[in-house]
């Protein structure tokens, strides 16, 4: 599951066909670092538009982080001395990008500055590996700590410190998935019922967020800046993408029609949020909206491109949508093309999608 506001007062129904009315997107596919390869996009800035991620060969280990701009297109964030892999998770709005990258003998939480340099964040003491997931505009990185002694969720300082952030109460495995510009961090956490989504800050510590109805865990992937949580909410034999606020608490996105599983992947500031659904025709990338429900993507573009549209990674504020796919005759019906998944029958394609305006929008 590697793999973060408007209030969101809705009901969440399952909507289709009509409710995105006069909404379109127009696709553009960002390329690979590897002809034939394959890319996967994780995050698309705010205001800029760049997306990151990481980009390879099929199978084998050569993937490498990646940036990509309108201007430039796709730069190699390269790895640290001794490697052959890195990912990008997160980024901020001025520049910084966070993931890690292995050296000769381990996994290692690294920083992409402004220019393009690459630093380690060193991991809590006494560890040996670490990752970050996420980094604010105050220069603040989330992501986990691991050795001997487990697994530990980490807030690293704007000078690279790690601070442990503990874990739920009865729980001995954490990691911090993302945080936002006011200081607040999710993640999730082991309890003697499941993993948990959490909610921390300076002030009040580690909250349990529970999960949806029914269910024994939740993996929250994205909070907002005005600490909107998305994710997702599990049990035995379903998985519901989940928003949470403070003041509705957890509540579930819905889902496509004929479909049983559902993830919520990012959100942005304005009540839109995306993700993926397994439908009887395979993963769907979706979109929804606040007081509209949930939205399959591939009824939003021009129905004439070769697009598979499988799964919906990332939303910035101006409504642009970064989504997995595939041409539709390279593409395998039967199942999801999971972002993690190496055995898929060909290469995952990167897709921007931008809003199109018109007079019912």
């Amino acid at each position: 599951m590697h793999h973060r506001w408007l209030r969101f007062a809705v009901a969440f129904a399952c909507i289709s066909g009509s409710a995105f009315a006069g909404t379109s997107y127009t696709v553009r596919e960002i390329g690979a670092l590897h002809q034939g390869g394959t890319t996967l996009g994780r995050k698309i800035d705010n205001t800029s538009g760049v997306i990151i991620g990481s980009s390879g060969v099929i199978h084998g280990s050569n993937t490498h982080a990646f940036v990509w701009s309108n201007g430039k297109g796709m730069s190699d964030l390269g790895v640290l001395p001794g490697g052959h892999y890195s990912e990008a998770f997160g980024a901020n709005g001025l520049g910084d990008i966070v993931g890690d990258s292995n050296n000769a003998k381990t996994l290692r939480a690294v920083h992409w500055d402004a220019s393009g340099q690459m630093h380690q964040l060193k991991p809590l003491p006494g560890d040996t590996s670490s990752r970050a997931y996420a980094i604010n505009n105050a220069g603040e990185t989330v992501g986990f700590s691991s050795g001997s002694h487990g697994v530990h969720a980490v807030l690293w300082s704007a000078s690279g410190e790690p601070q442990d952030l503990g874990t739920l109460p009865g729980g001995d495995y954490a990691e911090a998935t993302s945080i936002n510009n006011s200081g607040q961090v999710v993640g999730v956490s082991t309890t003697p019922e499941g993993r948990h989504a959490f909610l921390w800050s300076a002030h009040d510590g580690m909250t349990d967020l529970g999960t949806l109805p029914g269910d024994y865990g939740s993996f929250p992937v994205r909070i907002t800046d005005a600490g909107a949580i998305v994710g997702s909410s599990f049990g035995k034999a379903n998985f519901h993408g989940f928003i949470w606020t403070r003041q509705d608490g957890m509540r579930d996105v819905g889902t496509l029609k004929g479909s049983l599983y559902c993830e919520t992947l990012d959100a942005d500031n304005h009540g839109i949020a995306v993700g993926a659904v397994q439908t009887n025709l395979g993963g769907r990338a979706f979109v929804w909206k606040e007081g509209q429900g949930i939205e399959d993507l591939n009824t939003m573009i021009d129905p004439d491109l070769d697009v598979v549209l499988t799964s919906a990674m990332s939303v910035n504020d101006r409504g642009q949508i970064v989504a997995l796919g595939a041409p539709h005759h390279d593409h395998n019906n039967d199942r999801m093309m999971d972002m993690d998944d190496e055995t898929h029958a060909g290469p995952i394609h990167v897709y921007l999608l931008t809003p199109r305006k018109s007079p019912a929008n």
